[in-house]
């Protein structure tokens, strides 16, 4: 049988929820596990989504930004100005529906597959009996810190010229921002953009959310999980820089 929550969780609606996942997540994450919701934060993360897309194409412009990412390419670099122009016009043809296809599709997308990973890694490997609607609900709520990470974007998207807006990282709160993109290995670049303090964020909230849904789970052995798993993926993303760059 699925795990039972503590019958004395907290009742918190979806105002309270919103706020209490920052100031008060341990809490918030027992009424989260007593009576799971996700519809609220996916609404958030979804909006701001689509609010940084629109910002990029209307501050920045569509055309710079595929060039910008293009240039990053050696075949791109390659090419005749002619060849350069013809990929270009070829890539605006689809590059709104695209950004605005992600930005609308995208949190809900990555929730679904972060819920997955971690109903494998806690049900199978780990031993526990999580129910998907519980891990959804908290990979859901515990991705919020991103939401606030949205908003700084909107802020610097703002504020920055448009020709120095960094599309790869537009908030410098990672490791990745000390760094050269154009002399650091894609590699080593991966590695310490993937260390960053919304992600370190999103990671506790994963932990204690995982430890309030269920019984067997404290939150120092959701925590080893969450980690090992978020190490693996990590690792998973520099090796494949280091094959394909």
């Amino acid at each position: 049988m699925p795990e039972e929550v503590p019958a004395a969780a907290p009742q918190l609606g979806e105002v309270g929820r919103l706020s209490g996942v920052f100031f008060s997540p341990a809490e918030t994450f027992q009424a989260i596990a007593h009576r799971p919701s996700f519809l609220a934060p996916l609404i958030v993360l979804t909006l701001l989504s689509l609010g940084v897309t629109w910002w990029l194409g209307y501050r920045v412009g569509w055309e710079r930004l595929i060039r910008s990412q293009m240039e990053q390419s050696e075949r791109f670099q390659q090419m005749t100005a002619e060849q350069r122009e013809q990929a270009v016009s070829q890539a605006m043809r689809f590059v709104t529906v695209q950004a605005y296809g992600g930005g609308l599709l995208g949190p809900v997308v990555v929730a679904l597959i972060v819920s997955g990973v971690f109903l494998f890694v806690f049900n199978v490997l780990a031993g526990n009996e999580l129910e998907f609607r519980r891990v959804f609900s908290v990979v859901v709520w515990g991705m919020m810190p991103y939401a606030l990470a949205s908003v700084l974007a909107l802020v610097i998207i703002g504020l920055e010229p448009p020709e120095d807006v960094d599309v790869q990282n537009l908030v410098a709160s990672n490791l990745g921002a000390l760094l050269d993109p154009d002399r650091t290995s894609k590699p080593l670049l991966s590695l310490m953009r993937s260390i960053d303090l919304f992600t370190i964020w999103v990671l506790l909230l994963l932990s204690t959310g995982f430890a309030a849904s269920a019984r067997k789970l404290t939150f120092q052995k959701a925590l080893r999980w969450v980690a090992l798993t978020w190490l693996v993926w990590v690792g998973v993303k520099a090796g494949y820089y280091a094959i394909f760059s």
